[in-house]
C-alpha cells in the first residue's frame, strides 16, 4: 500500500508541476511591460514563493523524526495543498490564454525535462525521501527558471 502512496504522491506532483508552469508563464506574461516591452519584477516573491520554502521546511522538521510511511502521506497532503493553492492562483489571478502553450512551448520542455531527471534520479537512488526532497526544491526552482528563461529570451 506505501508504494501506491508514494506514486500517487509522485503523479501528482507531475501534474502540480505543469500547472506551477502554467501560472508562473501567466503571472510572466501579465508583468510585461507593454510601453517597454521588458519583464518588470515588483518584488521578489515573484522569484521565490513564501509557501514552496515553508512546505520545504515542514517537511525538512518532518523528515528528522518521522517513520517513512509517515513522510509520504505528508508529502500528498503537501502536493494536494499546492495544487490547490496553484489552481485557486490560476483561476482567480491569471487568465489562462491558450496560446501561451505555443508560445512558451520551450518552458514546457524544460517542465519535462524536470520530470525526466526525476525518474532518472528515482531509478538510481532507492530512498523515497531524498525523491521528495528534490521535487519540493524543483518547486522552489520553477520560477526562478522561468524568469531566468524569459530573460535570456527576450526581444529587444
Amino acid at each position: 500500500m506505501i508504494k501506491v502512496v508514494e506514486y500517487l504522491g509522485i503523479i501528482l506532483w507531475v501534474i502540480y508541476l505543469f500547472l506551477l508552469i502554467n501560472r508562473e508563464l501567466c503571472r510572466k506574461n501579465k508583468y510585461i511591460d507593454e510601453y517597454n516591452k521588458k519583464l518588470i519584477i515588483k518584488h521578489p516573491f515573484h522569484l521565490f514563493r513564501i509557501d514552496s520554502i515553508f512546505f520545504l521546511i515542514v517537511y525538512l522538521i518532518y523528515n528528522n523524526f518521522a517513520n517513512i510511511n509517515v513522510i509520504s502521506y505528508i508529502y500528498i497532503v503537501i502536493i494536494i495543498t499546492n495544487i490547490v493553492y496553484v489552481i485557486y492562483d490560476i483561476s482567480d489571478n491569471y487568465k489562462f490564454e491558450k496560446s501561451i502553450i505555443k508560445k512558451e512551448f520551450l518552458n514546457y520542455i524544460i517542465g519535462l525535462l524536470f520530470v525526466i531527471f526525476l525518474l532518472i534520479f528515482m531509478i538510481f537512488n532507492d530512498n523515497i525521501v531524498n525523491v521528495y526532497l528534490i521535487t519540493l526544491i524543483i518547486n522552489i526552482m520553477i520560477p526562478i527558471c522561468i524568469w531566468g528563461l524569459k530573460l535570456l529570451l527576450k526581444k529587444d
